[in-house]
């Protein structure tokens, strides 16, 4: 086996472990790819979420911010890594260092559901947008990311009740096929156990 397919191995591993709630194994396979190809590092978003629910959240936020060097145009690894600067310091030192990504990320509700972050938007605004785009899978996708970024917003912010119903209602949305949403029930699962 070639390094490159070791390195695909291993972040494909950590990925599925991510998904089962095996942070900590996750973490470790995550690891062992960059190990084996050092010039990888910026590309491991995985790595960024598993730290997240490791509870380590400056190892998380310094992932997504090497990631956003790489791709600056997804809005996700902003929104990650303001979660990260939130739960691990607070809600005002996530602000005042959320870098913003550059304009290029187009999917409903990402722009709105940033704007909520930074403290200029609504989760009305995040909904407004959702519902604004044509029946279909669009929509449903649309609802997918709106509901969990709401409830990431809320986590965020310390309320974890709250949190809990927009990360169940994204779960009542059934998007097959898309690993955000695979997480999202795990996150669900987890916050359940803990």
């Amino acid at each position: 086996m070639s390094t490159r397919q070791k390195v695909s191995q291993c972040i494909n591993s950590g990925m599925e472990l991510l998904l089962q709630g095996n942070i900590q194994a996750a973490i470790a396979a995550l690891d062992e790819a960059e190990a084996l190809d050092p010039s990888i590092a910026p590309w491991l978003w995985q790595r960024g979420l598993a730290y997240y629910f490791a509870d380590r959240f400056d190892e998380g936020a310094k992932q997504f911010e090497r990631d956003m060097a790489v791709n600056s145009r997804d809005t996700e690894e902003s929104v990650w890594r303001f979660l990260c600067q939130a739960r691990g310091h607070n809600l005002e030192f996530a602000r005042s260092n959320l870098i913003l990504p550059t304009e290029g990320d187009t999917r409903v509700p990402m722009y709105q559901a940033l704007k909520l972050f930074q403290g200029s938007g609504t989760q009305e605004q995040v909904l407004e947008a959702v519902a604004k785009e044509p029946e279909g899978r669009k929509r449903q996708k649309a609802q997918f990311y709106g509901y969990y970024y709401i409830g990431l917003f809320h986590e965020a912010c310390g309320n974890f009740e709250e949190a809990m119903k927009w990360i169940e209602k994204a779960n009542s949305v059934k998007l097959n096929n898309d690993y955000m949403a695979g997480l999202c029930q795990m996150h669900e699962l987890l916050r359940k156990n803990s």
